[in-house]
């Protein structure tokens, strides 16, 4: 259902006339998208209990070109599980191409960072630190030269880090991890 919902968001994008002016910013800017943040199998037995609930992501660019830019983006997720509430936070660097038609900007991009993820309830609680990528793909619609609204869907994963700290919580449930959301990105 989710799925479906984000195909036709992007396919609504696609659509808007490219008639209007505004131009594909460069230089800094500064992002936010709202969205869901979901366990990686989300659906599956091993995200029984897991449900999908808030995301989100604050984000710097400095964008070099019509085709590239660096970035720097800061994650939270919160999920509400039978074992306690998780809360998921990573920070990230890395660098996003994009392909302009008109208006419209896709893109995809790759950064590294640290991510950490931490449980409480039950009368316990822990956390886990650990370095990891994160892959991001969707698309901005510029309404204006300086602002730009869309659609992002972002992956992050562990590629090193502590061992899970209960039984009772699997590690990569909440490490691995998938937000979908919308939002907009203001240049300077």
């Amino acid at each position: 259902m989710r799925k479906s919902i984000i195909i036709m968001a992007m396919a609504g994008l696609l659509t808007l006339p490219f008639t209007a002016q505004a131009e594909q910013a460069q230089g800094f800017g500064t992002s936010i998208m709202l969205g869901a943040n979901m366990c990686i199998e989300q659906g599956d037995s091993s995200c029984s209990g897991v449900d999908p609930s808030f995301g989100m992501t604050l984000g710097g660019v400095y964008r070099t070109s019509e085709y590239f830019g660096w970035t720097m983006d800061f994650t939270l997720g919160l999920y509400d599980t039978a074992a306690g509430d998780v809360q998921s936070l990573g920070l990230y660097g890395g660098g996003k191409f994009f392909i302009p038609i008109g208006n419209l900007a896709i893109f995809a991009g790759a950064a590294l960072g640290w991510g950490q993820w931490s449980v409480e309830g039950g009368g316990s609680s822990f956390e886990d630190n650990h370095l990891a990528l994160a892959f991001q793909a969707g698309a901005e619609f510029y309404i204006f030269d300086n602002l730009a609204a869309g659609a992002w869907f972002r992956y992050q994963m562990p590629v090193f880090g502590e061992e899970h700290g209960s039984d009772r919580i699997d590690f990569e449930d909440y490490a691995h991890q998938v937000i979908v959301g919308a939002g907009g990105t203001y240049y300077f």
